[in-house]
């Protein structure tokens, strides 16, 4: 019975890492949209996308009111799925795109030694969700955020190579609330708006 018992949680076991990967890789069709999201790995991306971007066609396109865009086409229909762009003669050397009825939806970036370089998101070819950069040393440089129709909404932060925050900001419907901006030494240099206690007679 024991014996039997083992074996049925090593199938089960076997089912559930299997079920986890198919959802793993069907996740990357969908946008995440939370708050900094798990970076898929280059390796995946790689596989998912089916073509290169110099294939699709690019057209101009109004977003709304008052952005423009661009659409990408593959054999006259607007493309659905990843693509790949690379640029050989730069040291942001790959980027992955999602592309959701011919808009990108989701931009991943990895730097010429595959180190993270960018994740942005996307949804009707304007920002919604994390927007983040880091630097080729493997520290954040840029983390903001966005709602709906691309406005800036939320926290907003810039790094220093060396690590030391450059600027804390926050922004409520595209409109700055606070920002805090300091030298490379951590010292405030400037501060204006609705400043949290922490700032407040720095």
């Amino acid at each position: 019975m024991k014996n039997y018992l083992i074996l049925f949680t090593a199938i089960l076991a076997g089912i559930l890492a299997i079920a986890s990967c198919g959802q793993r890789s069907s996740s990357l069709n969908e946008v995440p949209y939370g708050e900094n999201p798990v970076l898929p790995g280059m390796d995946e991306l790689e596989s998912l996308s089916e073509l290169d971007f110099s294939e699709l066609t690019v057209i101009d396109i109004e977003l709304n009111e008052e952005r423009s865009g661009k659409m990408h086409v593959l054999n006259g229909k607007p493309y659905i799925g990843w693509v790949r762009q690379l640029f050989p003669e730069n040291e942001h050397r790959f980027r992955y795109m999602l592309m959701e009825d011919g808009l990108i939806a989701w931009q991943v970036g990895y730097y010429d030694d595959g180190t993270p370089d960018m994740d942005f998101h996307m949804k009707n070819g304007l920002g919604k969700g994390s927007q983040r950069m880091w630097y080729k040393s493997g520290g954040l440089y840029v983390e903001t955020y966005y709602k709906d129709g691309g406005i800036q909404h939320g926290p907003q932060k810039r790094w220093y190579g060396n690590g030391k925050l450059a600027m804390d900001a926050m922004f409520e419907n595209g409109e700055p609330v606070y920002e805090v901006l300091f030298d490379k030494d951590g010292s405030v240099v400037n501060a204006k708006g609705d400043l949290p206690e922490e700032y407040k007679n720095k």
